[in-house]
């Protein structure tokens, strides 16, 4: 199966954060788009450990990601590097960053379920 960006879906869109996605048979591939200037809500607060429980292989094509674990461990990867991130992690950026990765579907349900929670939240307080 060929995937072209412009086949995506619209995920999430705020002025801080961009996610374009698909299902593609068990797994999610996702574009991100993050934009540091504008601040976004904390995605996996709610989630156990208010981090995220999926795994994650991907790429960063712009900037860098910072991937937090929930043991203290930092992990900064950057623009031209593939990853793997094992669950119980928080995504952060201290610079603008684009990257695409792929995501267990099972996995990735709650953590979309617990992200409209968040997200409709952030809109009712007006910051979205």
């Amino acid at each position: 199966m060929r995937l072209r960006f412009d086949d995506l879906n619209e995920s999430i869109r705020l002025r801080g954060l961009s996610v374009d996605s698909m299902v593609c048979g068990d797994m999610v591939f996702a574009h991100l788009q993050r934009r540091v200037a504008h601040p976004i809500p904390h995605l996996a607060q709610g989630l156990p450990d208010d981090v995220c429980r999926a795994e994650h292989w991907g790429y960063v094509l712009r900037g860098s990601v910072i991937f937090e674990q929930l043991d203290g461990s930092t992990e900064r990867v950057v623009a031209g590097e593939a990853f793997y991130c094992p669950p119980g992690h928080v995504y952060t950026y201290d610079e603008d960053a684009e990257l695409f990765e792929y995501s267990p579907l099972a996995q990735m349900i709650p953590n979309a379920k617990n992200m409209e929670r968040v997200l409709a939240e952030f809109d009712d307080s007006g910051d979205g």
